[in-house]
């Protein structure tokens, strides 16, 4: 009788302890489950594509510039398709100012320079085969001036010499000035370009002052030579209708 009375009394003890009763009522605690490799890849996508994301537009659409010399955009709908902000940035390109290199949609060996005019709710873009010129580092509106219908303008379009086939124009440069006539009421547009500078052609350029700091309200006057021979053109704003006025040089216009 009395071994009953003691299992009895240790039997009580252990149900009213306290710890006892909390494991009871939350249950045994359960093992942390281990990582698959399944998971382990999963996380390491995950931690690349935030990587990516810390990326800013500018970096990414540069990136994606450099992969244009290989993949085309306009032909590659899964390239076309893709929604990030470099994709998004060479959308954009098509309502905003700037000069670009792209890949001729027929001839994917040949490359394009293209500009893009913008004016509200109106844009125009002018592509020509130019492979010499490509991929422009710095590009600048140096005049603009709106008479009637028409604007004139000035773009500055500065790249370095981009030619696997003259190694001895490493750091050489390409630098035009193109006088645009756009017509906004039929959005119809002339370019002509001036090569003032170019090391694949060999013109030298030798305007005293640069384009880029020009004031826009004095003539502009631009200096070059090329083979045996010395050019100057001038641009008055007070008369843009006349574009460059001086000597003929064909074999610098395109």
């Amino acid at each position: 009788m009395k071994k009953i009375i003691f299992i009895l009394f240790l039997m009580c003890g252990w149900m009213c302890s306290p710890f006892t009763f909390a494991q009871a009522k939350k249950g045994s605690p359960s093992k942390k489950p281990t990582k698959t490799a399944a998971d382990l890849k999963a996380a390491q996508t995950s931690s690349s594509t935030t990587d990516e994301d810390t990326e800013t537009d500018e970096e990414k659409l540069k990136k994606l510039l450099e992969e244009r010399e290989t993949v085309d955009y306009h032909d590659d709908p899964v390239f076309r398709r893709r929604n990030d902000s470099a994709v998004n940035a060479i959308r954009m390109r098509k309502r905003t100012f700037g000069v670009f290199t792209y890949k001729d949609v027929k001839n994917k060996n040949r490359l394009q320079l293209c500009i893009n005019l913008v004016n509200k709710d109106t844009n125009y873009r002018y592509c020509a085969n130019d492979s010499i010129c490509k991929y422009p580092e710095r590009h600048k509106i140096l005049y603009q001036k709106k008479i009637t219908d028409t604007t004139y303008m000035l773009i500055y379009v500065f790249a370095y010499t981009k030619a696997p086939s003259k190694p001895n124009c490493a750091g050489g440069k390409e630098v035009k000035i193109y006088y645009i006539k756009w017509n906004e009421k039929y959005n119809t547009a002339k370019f002509k370009p001036l090569t003032i500078e170019s090391c694949y052609k060999g013109v030298t350029n030798m305007t005293k002052t640069n384009p880029e700091e020009w004031d826009g309200k004095t003539p502009l006057t631009v200096s070059f030579h090329k083979g045996s021979s010395f050019y100057d053109y001038i641009f008055d704003p007070a008369a843009p209708q006349k574009g460059f006025q001086g000597a003929n040089d064909d074999s610098t216009k395109e």
